[in-house]
């Protein structure tokens, strides 16, 4: 019984030995992002380095503000990722709910049509992206960036994985008690997937708010301009203090004020996220 209890206290040693190096490798990344933003420039390329600055400054936050407009940036970029976000939550739902409890023609080629184009890359769908919204004259428009991302196959199937799991007994039970079809999405659907929800929430607003080729392509006025490409106008252009030589200390400044939102977005949904991630791989 000692030898037992002792390899059990071992391999929990173990176990929070290796969740410490995960912690430590997850955070440290960050902190050395927020400690770069409050130096020097200079100090960051002097050799030998230190990971503690010597002394914290605000002149990497002033400067940025004084080379890009952030805060219109931040709003386009919330305008764009908060669209596609609420659209490709309502429209991929109410697809997923059809796919996974509605019996119809051609259910599952078209299905798989969807899905298929998770095979796709972004790439390849450009030329076409771009003749549609020259075509309605959308050229340097913020509608420009949303339209062709307004639903997306991977919350299409996600939520049809989600929602097939749950008894149909509860749809029935509705419609016996004369529920129309939104009724039964809107009080018993929704309330029973917020999980997933939460999920679909947090990936479709990190893609929408990552988002950076096609906003370069169809976006010419620093007016329209979202955060995403304000940072790489920081590194490439405004941040640049010699030829081949980019400040660090702005580019951290502007990398963790791109981060927040995300980061803040994930704290706030984080327990249902990871809720809807267990309950995915469930069967009933």
């Amino acid at each position: 019984m000692p030898k037992l209890y002792s390899n059990k206290s071992l391999l929990e040693a173990v176990r929070y030995i290796l969740i410490l190096f995960v912690i430590f490798f997850s955070v440290f990344p960050v902190v050395i992002l927020v400690l770069y933003s409050l130096r020097p420039y200079q100090e960051i390329i002097s050799i030998p380095t230190t990971i503690l600055p010597r002394r914290l400054i605000l002149d990497n936050y002033i400067e940025i503000g004084k080379k890009i407009d952030v805060l219109r940036m931040t709003l386009n970029s919330v305008i764009v990722a908060g669209t596609i976000t609420v659209s490709t939550l309502f429209l991929g739902t109410l697809a997923g709910y059809a796919f996974a409890k509605y019996n119809f023609k051609g259910k599952e080629p078209v299905f798989l049509l969807i899905i298929s184009k998770l095979m796709i890359p972004q790439i390849v769908l450009v030329i076409p992206w771009l003749y549609m919204i020259a075509r309605l004259g959308l050229m340097d428009n913020l509608s420009a960036v949303i339209l062709p991302n307004l639903t997306g196959a991977w919350t299409i199937f996600f939520m049809r994985q989600y929602i097939s799991q749950l008894p149909d007994d509860y749809f029935d039970s509705a419609r016996v008690d004369g529920a129309s079809e939104l009724d039964i999405f809107f009080r018993i659907i929704l309330p029973l997937i917020k999980p997933a929800v939460s999920t679909v929430i947090i990936i479709n607003f990190l893609w929408g708010w990552n988002e950076f080729l096609w906003p370069m392509l169809v976006l010419t006025s620093k007016e329209n301009f979202l955060l995403s490409i304000g940072v790489a106008y920081v590194k490439y252009s405004g941040g640049v203090l010699t030829e081949g030589t980019v400040n660090y200390a702005m580019l951290a400044a502007i990398s963790l004020i791109y981060a927040l939102p995300i980061l803040l977005s994930y704290m706030i949904l984080a327990r249902q996220f990871v809720q809807s991630i267990v309950l995915s791989g469930l069967k009933r």
